[in-house]
């Protein structure tokens, strides 16, 4: 325990020392200290909870700005990758391509089973992401030709790139251009496909027409979706679909889709434990 002495009472203690060696008196002091003579040793524990008082006090406020920031970062990721899944740019975007070519290889495999491909084939596929369904078609069409179109500087740069050796060989041909206008005449193809893009088209019936217009007359167009109202993981796609603000079509309704654009002998087909789907359809003779 420490002990202080305040100035005021020096006088008295030199006073007491001073009596004590005259008299040869032992006087016996306080033991008890004045009040004023202690220190509480809490009171460095009051400062301390006191400031720890005052730091909680600012917590909440610096606890709550932290939350705001990180919440803040991830909506703008969450942004990003909607936004890279829409329209893949040239450096970034390649991993989403990469995990596009992968993901939706299987699907693909599956949709194409219900369409013929024949070894001579002029053949289109709208919204070619990575590049993978133009080499599964042009092994297929190993006589014919591919061409792929993508809205994206980074889908095109990509499927070229997967694609360089059947672009060196003639094979294939990728540009650049919106399903809204396909550089190509009219009546060019014999089959043009669509897989996983056509969520994002502006105008679905329009783009539809579009297609329509390069197909040969007997031309098939399908559509190949993992994501459809009523399938397997509607519930869990839906939500997406509508921060990403693209069309959410039931199987119904790509129909009806397929009618109202003009096509001929439409068909659909599921695979309920897979939610896959696909459609197709003709240009009338």
């Amino acid at each position: 325990m420490l002990f202080s002495i305040p100035c005021g009472v020096s006088s008295a203690v030199e006073r007491l020392l001073y009596t004590q060696r005259v008299t040869g008196s032992n006087p016996v002091p306080r033991t008890t200290p004045e009040p004023w003579q202690l220190q509480d040793p809490r009171q460095g524990e009051t400062s301390t909870i006191a400031r720890r008082s005052s730091d909680s006090r600012r917590n909440p406020k610096e606890s709550a700005i932290a939350q705001i920031l990180r919440v803040a970062l991830i909506l703008i990721l969450m942004a990003y990758v909607l936004y890279q899944s829409r329209k893949p740019g040239r450096w970034l975007g390649r991993f989403f391509l990469w995990a596009m070519n992968r993901t939706h290889s299987s699907l693909t495999d599956w949709g194409l089973t219900h369409v013929a491909v024949e070894k001579n084939f002029t053949i289109l596929d709208v919204g070619c992401g990575g590049g993978r369904t133009i080499q599964k078609l042009a092994a297929a069409a190993s006589e014919g030709m591919v061409w792929g179109v993508d809205y994206a500087d980074g889908s095109v740069a990509a499927s070229r790139a997967n694609n360089a050796d059947l672009i060196k060989a003639g094979r294939v041909d990728v540009r650049q251009a919106p399903v809204s206008q396909l550089p190509f005449p009219d009546g060019k193809f014999d089959l043009v496909t669509a897989v996983e893009t056509q969520y994002y088209w502006p105008d679905l019936v329009n783009d539809m027409r579009e297609i329509l217009r390069v197909l040969k007359p007997g031309g098939t167009v399908i559509i190949i979706a993992e994501s459809y109202k009523g399938g397997r993981y509607d519930k869990l796609q839906r939500p997406v679909m509508k921060l990403l603000q693209s069309s959410h079509l039931g199987v119904d309704e790509h129909r009806e889709l397929f009618s109202t654009a003009g096509y001929a002998d439409v068909q659909t087909f599921e695979e309920p434990g897979k939610g896959w789907f696909c459609g197709t359809a003709r240009k009338p003779l």
